[in-house]
């Protein structure tokens, strides 16, 4: 089962080393944040991140939140807003879903 929600990423505007070019990605639907060192690790973070959360809803019979339209987040000059999708049978390989 393939799920898509929107996210923002944010590019640290720090120039302190250990932080330097670092995402952090958070989803208008969940709480919490991910990140990651660059794009890439950040990306593949915040599908695992989706993975994880979709996966606790599902596992405590919660409905899935209805994902916010991706034109309705707020960006700046350090962010973009982007789709962010999971397959959740890698997350819910033993329990049955429908």
């Amino acid at each position: 089962m393939l799920k898509v929600y929107p996210a923002t990423f944010t590019q640290d505007p720090n120039e302190y080393e250990e932080t330097k070019g670092y995402y952090m990605v958070r989803f208008p639907d969940f709480y919490g944040v991910t990140q990651g060192k660059n794009i890439e690790e950040a990306m593949e973070n915040a599908s695992d991140y989706l993975g994880i959360m979709l996966s606790d809803y599902i596992e405590n019979g919660d409905s899935l939140p209805t994902p916010s339209n991706i034109d309705d987040l707020t960006i700046d000059e350090h962010s973009f807003a982007t789709l962010v999708s999971v397959d959740l049978d890698d997350y819910l390989k033993d329990m049955p879903y429908d």
